[in-house]
């Protein structure tokens, strides 16, 4: 009788829940919510992708200094494509031809250029600052910096530009999605990079 009376309750608060969630909830919300999910559970992978190398960065001074400033900056390129993929590219069927290609290449390059400038400025500070406190190497970082920042801007700045212009296409708000979804993806990314930029330079 109990399990029957709290199921009854649970179907009754459901069918309030569905019969009212536009009441309560608009698209725009369903989008941010749906978003902070996927971000949410993108942090916990980045997580446990920097737990299993964590190793690897506790072998070369300096590398915990670099990562938040690696993570901040590849995440903050990132965002402002996408934003300008998005407020550039009109996507509906009376665009000029060589519209797209044109804002996609061009945004990129102008982006891919930020981020190398911003890598060697942040590679500049990262190393001299393990040079100075741990005694690690000032080239070692810097190469690290530039070379992991190229990477991960190679080879994510395409895709949230495609991801960009697949939300628009499916009428649904990149600004929602694309924000939440950049940094965890970028954050995964640059971890994988800087292992790997480690690897080559040591």
């Amino acid at each position: 009788m109990a399990e029957k009376n709290v199921e009854k309750k649970f179907r009754t608060f459901w069918h309030f829940v569905s019969h009212h969630r536009r009441r309560f909830l608009n698209r725009t919300t369903e989008e941010i919510l749906a978003s902070q999910i996927i971000s949410i559970v993108g942090a916990i992978a980045a997580g446990l992708v920097l737990d299993t190398y964590k190793n690897s960065f506790a072998l070369t001074a300096g590398m915990f200094i670099l990562l938040p400033g690696a993570f901040d900056l590849t995440g903050a390129v990132a965002g402002a494509y996408g934003a300008k993929i998005h407020h550039r590219f009109c996507p509906t069927k009376n665009c000029p031809s060589g519209t797209l290609s044109h804002t996609f290449g061009h945004t990129l390059f102008s982006s891919l250029a930020t981020a190398i400038v911003a890598s060697f400025v942040l590679g500049i500070i990262t190393g001299a600052l393990a040079a100075l406190l741990f005694d690690g190497s000032f080239v070692v970082v810097l190469a690290v910096a530039v070379l992991s920042c190229l990477i991960v801007s190679v080879i994510g700045l395409p895709l949230i530009g495609l991801l960009t212009l697949a939300m628009a296409r499916l009428n649904l708000d990149p600004d929602n999605f694309v924000g939440p979804i950049v940094f965890p993806l970028f954050d995964i990314l640059t971890i994988f990079a800087i292992v790997f930029s480690l690897g080559v330079i040591l």
